[in-house]
């Protein structure tokens, strides 16, 4: 028998991280969500919530010690193969008035993430980026 293999998923109540997990979910995975909710949308997690195959944590990444724990404790309910890392500053205008917001929201959120990834030996990531790490280009 094949033992199951989860899927975690950071930023899972923005549009992409939760339009993500309900495709994981329909394919039969497990699905472990983390987001702070301070950018997604809870309503993004309503028909989530109701499938046994999706657990969620509110955790904020920023918060080393908290990501270890909570995703070493997901990881040895249900072993994570893959790690789906969608949580970012998405309010560009914010992280340019105020750098230590991307610094925070999108950095060390990052960081976390690979650290707790490393410590259990998770292997695989996907990563979404921005158009915005381009900067202003003007007109074309």
């Amino acid at each position: 028998m094949v033992e199951p293999r989860a899927i975690f998923i950071s930023g899972v109540a923005g549009f992409v991280g939760s339009r993500l997990a309900r495709i994981f979910i329909d394919r039969g995975y497990p699905v472990f969500g983390f987001d702070n909710l301070s950018r997604g949308s809870r309503e993004n997690l309503n028909e989530l919530l109701t499938h046994e195959r999706f657990i969620f944590e509110k955790v904020d990444l920023s918060d080393a010690a908290a990501v270890r724990s909570r995703f070493m404790n997901c990881h040895s309910r249900i072993p994570i193969s893959e790690v789906w890392h969608m949580a970012a500053n998405s309010d560009i205008p914010a992280g340019i008035s105020d750098p230590s917001v991307d610094l925070r929201d999108t950095f060390l959120t990052t960081f976390n993430v690979l650290d707790a990834m490393r410590q259990a030996g998770v292997p695989f990531l996907a990563f979404a980026s921005s158009s915005a790490v381009y900067g202003d280009l003007g007109e074309a």
